[in-house]
């Protein structure tokens, strides 16, 4: 499997959910690669080498999906392949996705953050960030985002989405820039999982009276959430890497060929209400396990009732 960035909670969550996902299979090895820092280079050359001495197949997680161009080499050689959590455009050559309803989770997202500020909130700025403007996983959740304040709040003014950086040092700059600009702003929401760790603690560091959301479950976080500073949809990454492990193995192992379609994940609110139990199931990668891989096995042993087509999948374009 390809992850996107080492440094993200988002890659541990896949890798370990991918590792115990394909593990139910005898017989099969997983390895996990990804670019140590947010790398577009670095992670096509890993994937192009994976694509090469990995016959039996080839998960991925990508950001800049326009830089993978041997995807329809490898797809011409006969590897199977998964696009976990971003889809990809053309899905005449990878055709199996697992993942959120990206869209669909901006838009939860925004539901949870006015429900935060209470309906008393009828006006005022919210500020949007996203740490890779044009990757589509995240142009979809700014666009339900937007979408649901619009149609809930029609008094705001939403603003952004401005680049908020990748890197977790440059995010941090980013959105303290965003921040100081825009003190009378009455939320603050990043599309993804390195926006979450900086806004809870910019919002702890500097009192701030503003909302908080992001996409991330981070064990940094959990303290925030629990103290109301902070709320997040899971999109569940554990649960993703686990599904494309266990449906990459068994086509490894010859059980099955990959299906074509969406296998739809859903996102998970975390609010102060839920965290205990979330925390509980985060302690650890075996506490994850015990939790979810359940969950991951029981929707690939009936695959039909969780398969959306391909089609169903909303563009970000």
């Amino acid at each position: 499997m390809l992850i996107p960035n080492r440094q993200l909670t988002i890659s541990r969550e896949l890798a370990a959910g991918y590792e115990a996902g394909a593990g139910q299979v005898p017989g099969i090895s997983p390895f996990v690669d990804g670019p140590d820092s947010a790398d577009a280079t670095r992670a096509v050359e890993i994937f192009n080498r994976l694509a090469r001495t990995s016959p039996a197949g080839v998960s991925f997680f990508n950001l800049y999906s326009e830089l993978f161009e041997e995807l329809p080499d490898a797809a011409a050689a006969g590897v199977p392949l998964i696009a976990v959590a971003n889809p990809v455009s053309d899905t005449n050559v990878v055709t199996l996705f697992v993942g959120n309803d990206n869209y669909d989770i901006g838009r939860v997202l925004a539901r949870t953050v006015l429900d935060q500020l209470g309906p008393w909130t009828r006006t005022g700025k919210v500020v949007l960030g996203t740490p890779v403007p044009g990757a589509s996983v995240f142009d979809l959740r700014v666009s339900g985002i937007r979408r649901e304040i619009a149609a809930l709040r029609p008094d705001m003014t939403v603003l952004g989405p401005f680049d908020s950086k990748s890197d977790p040092l440059a995010n941090r700059a980013a959105w303290s820039v965003l921040v100081e600009a825009h003190r009378d702003a009455v939320a603050f929401i990043g599309a993804g999982d390195v926006d979450s760790f900086t806004l809870g603690q910019l919002r702890l560091e500097r009192d701030g009276m503003w909302r908080a959301g992001a996409f991330s479950l981070d064990p940094r976080i959990l303290d925030w959430i629990a103290a109301g500073d902070l709320v997040t949809v899971s999109p569940e990454h554990f649960l993703q890497g686990a599904i494309a492990g266990q449906l990459q193995a068994e086509c490894a192992a010859g059980h099955r060929d990959l299906p074509r379609g969406w296998v739809y994940v859903p996102g998970r609110v975390v609010t102060s209400e839920n965290v205990a139990a979330i925390r509980a199931r985060q302690e650890s990668d075996r506490d994850l396990r015990v939790n979810l891989l359940p969950q991951s096995s029981a929707i690939v042993a009936d695959l039909d009732a969780h398969l959306r087509p391909l089609d169903s999948i909303r563009s970000s374009r």
